[in-house]
């Protein structure tokens, strides 16, 4: 595919806010260039996402998702689908990674057994959940100011959230 959209987890954004508003209290500008550059590191997913390795953990899913390292300690992790990337969380790789991002905690075979039945529904109630949010936040957005904002939009209200 030439080039993938790439759709953001509120989770992976949550992150970000959060890793942002931690940076913030000892450098605001430090804090605005990790949401550039982590930002601009998640656009680049678009073209070959593939060329990130695969994202390791017990608790998730073999093979299901990749990680990206961006700003030389946050884990992008993300799945590849079809015609899409899924941003599903921004960890900071000096935690305990392995625990903070458990998708399905697997006790044993049983268990792992449920997990795989139920990632076959994942994608679409993901995908399904992902538009409904979209189309709500755009009614919300219209009603409250007449007019709909976009992702630079977004990313401006998240800097005045944090910075004035």
């Amino acid at each position: 595919m030439d080039e993938y959209n790439v759709v953001i987890s509120e989770d992976a954004m949550s992150a970000l806010d959060s890793h942002a508003e931690f940076l913030a209290r000892v450098s605001k500008s430090a804090a605005l260039e990790l949401i550039d550059n982590i930002l601009k590191d998640i656009e680049a997913l678009k073209k070959l996402p593939e060329r990130c390795p695969a994202y390791n953990n017990p608790f998730v899913p073999n093979g299901r998702y990749r990680k990206l390292l961006s700003s030389k300690r946050y884990l992008i992790v993300f799945e590849i689908g079809s015609d899409a990337v899924y941003v599903d969380y921004i960890l900071d790789a000096r935690q305990d990674t392995e625990h903070s991002f458990n998708l399905y905690p697997i006790a044993n075979e049983e268990d792992k057994e449920t997990v795989e039945a139920a990632e076959s529904n994942d994608r679409e109630t993901f995908e399904t959940a992902a538009v409904d949010s979209a189309i709500a936040e755009a009614e919300a957005e219209l009603a409250a100011g007449g007019k709909l904002y976009d992702a630079k939009e977004a990313l401006a209200s998240l800097r005045r959230k944090h910075f004035g």
